[in-house]
């Protein structure tokens, strides 16, 4: 089973978290979704003027509206840091974790993740130990 984008196409990879899609050679990648929490158009970043946070859909990955085993392939980059000032150039571009719920959140996001994987499918988890070990 694969699961929709926005226009109705079939899509089978599910980037839970894109941001800037920065991780991405392609960042239109044919076959994938992009979701993020949050849309930032071009400029939010003075020292990147072409920088944006331009998800295919504005989805909270803690509660999607994929069905059971949508996608082969989850890629998920979660915020990692919760010490950012509200202006930071990291926060504009990455988001920040609630220093007061990061845990639950991301324990939100893995069981709402594995929900919407499918049988032998990849969750792939990117994480940094900066402030959380």
């Amino acid at each position: 089973m694969t699961s929709p984008n926005p226009a109705g196409e079939r899509k089978f990879i599910l980037d839970a978290c894109c941001s800037g899609r920065m991780m991405w050679f392609n960042k239109k990648h044919p076959n994938a979704t992009y979701i993020d929490i949050r849309k930032k158009a071009k400029g939010i970043i003075k020292e990147r003027k072409n920088f944006s946070v331009e998800p295919d859909i504005v989805m909270d990955f803690r509660k999607t509206t994929f069905k059971d085993k949508s996608f082969k392939l989850i890629a998920w980059d979660p915020p990692h840091l919760f010490n950012l000032g509200k202006t930071s150039m990291m926060r504009k571009k990455f988001g920040c974790l609630d220093p007061n719920n990061w845990q639950s959140d991301l324990r939100a996001g893995f069981i709402e993740l594995w929900r919407i994987l499918d049988d032998y499918g990849v969750l792939i988890f990117k994480w940094n130990i900066q402030e959380i070990i």
